[in-house]
């Protein structure tokens, strides 16, 4: 197993949405074969905001925030539910290399995409258009992604709750983001993804 895929992330956050008593310790497991997770901080949401929704995009948010007051040119932040593809690296070395040629935002390691077909990228093997996928659970930003973002997201959950109610939610507002791309092969799922996940791979998704 080699980390050196990983430096590519600088920082690594996950989410704690549901605040059950073994998740904090369910997702670093199965992160190890990733080996990452000595790396993984966990972004705790306000305890007093209720909405699902809200705590999402504020969770976000801060994970971003302190990405850029790190000095970090790039961030993966996963949900606590999240499922690594065991043997990413294999593929994350070849995303690395092509995303160093175009201009991105928001790269989905994981996504619903709907039986929508891959768009690819020019002379990209691992690329694609993002189109209409969705899923929060694994995702990756540039600098300039999490700069913009910062701009459009309210910091404070009561303007959040505004800011969610106009748009549904904080994966709706990404769909519509400029820059998304898709990596491929999916290198995060979720337990309710993973029957619609590439057959040839569907096992190697760590769920124990």
């Amino acid at each position: 197993m080699s980390k050196q895929a990983f430096d590519f992330f600088e920082q690594i956050r996950a989410i704690r949405l549901y605040g059950g008593p073994t998740e904090p310790a369910a997702l670093p497991a199965r992160l190890a074969c990733w080996g990452v997770a000595d790396r993984l901080a966990w972004v705790e949401p306000e305890a007093e905001v209720v909405e699902q929704r809200v705590k999402l995009a504020l969770a976000q948010r801060r994970a971003m925030q302190d990405a850029i007051q790190a000095g970090a040119a790039c961030l993966l932040v996963l949900e606590e539910e999240t499922l690594p593809l065991r043997g990413a690296e294999e593929f994350l070395q070849g995303i690395a290399a092509e995303l160093a040629g175009v201009d991105w935002n928001v790269l989905y390691l994981g996504a619903a995409t709907w039986g929508e077909a891959v768009e690819w990228l020019p002379g990209c093997r691992f690329l694609a258009q993002a189109g209409h996928c969705a899923g929060t659970h694994a995702l990756a930003y540039s600098r300039a992604g999490m700069e913009r973002l910062l701009e459009a997201l309210p910091e404070d959950a009561p303007r959040m709750g505004d800011w969610i109610a106009e748009r549904d939610s904080y994966d709706r507002f990404l769909a519509d983001f400029p820059g998304r791309l898709l990596a491929r092969p999916t290198l995060a799922s979720l337990p309710y993804l993973l029957p619609y996940e590439d057959p040839r791979l569907r096992e190697a998704y760590q769920s124990a």
